[in-house]
């Protein structure tokens, strides 16, 4: 794990990864427009958690998850995997895909094999995780981007939820990157 200092190190890798699929539920946003995302979404998780959404999603991937299970979840989300046009993007709640398919009611995407630059939030209670994976995304673009020998591509970006051996939670963010 390579690391980026500045007020606290960054904690980063870089790992390529073969065509993924994922499926799920998907909200188009505005982009970045007076911040109304940053409130937007985080509204969008707690509508689908109140709906069972997240259940579904879990039982559909197949994936075994209860409170003593950790590392990376099996929810998570991916962000700007298609064009939706003007200053839209696509954001969606998701799991990888089981080997049986893509369940009905739900919506699919594909991600081409890409080179992505990983990083991992520090450790967080729930409460606290819009705020921490929100002050990553901006410290990523001012602080890494501009000193670091990649640069993003346009594409699919993850929000990777998990838990830690010692109970508490941590974020991944997954950005395609290619060397400057």
């Amino acid at each position: 794990m390579e690391k980026i200092r500045g007020d606290v190190e960054m904690n980063y890798r870089i790992e390529k990864k073969g065509t993924l699929s994922v499926f799920g539920v998907e909200e188009v946003f505005t982009n970045f427009e007076n911040d109304e995302n940053l409130k937007a979404i985080p509204e969008f998780w707690q509508n689908e958690i109140k709906k069972g959404t997240l259940d579904r999603i879990t039982k559909a991937s197949g994936i075994k998850w209860n409170s003593s299970c950790k590392g990376i979840g099996p929810v998570n989300a991916v962000m700007c995997y298609r064009d939706t046009g003007g200053n839209t993007f696509p954001y969606m709640i998701c799991a990888f895909t089981p080997e049986s398919g893509v369940p009905k009611g739900f919506t699919y995407a594909e991600i081409p094999a890409l080179t992505w630059v990983i990083f991992k939030t520090e450790e967080h209670t729930e409460d606290k995780t819009s705020e921490v994976i929100q002050a990553l995304w901006k410290r990523i673009y001012t602080e890494w981007f501009p000193t670091s020998d990649y640069e993003p591509l346009d594409g699919p970006e993850f929000e990777m939820y998990g838990v830690s051996e010692n109970g508490k939670k941590y974020c991944e963010i997954w950005i395609p990157v290619k060397n400057k």
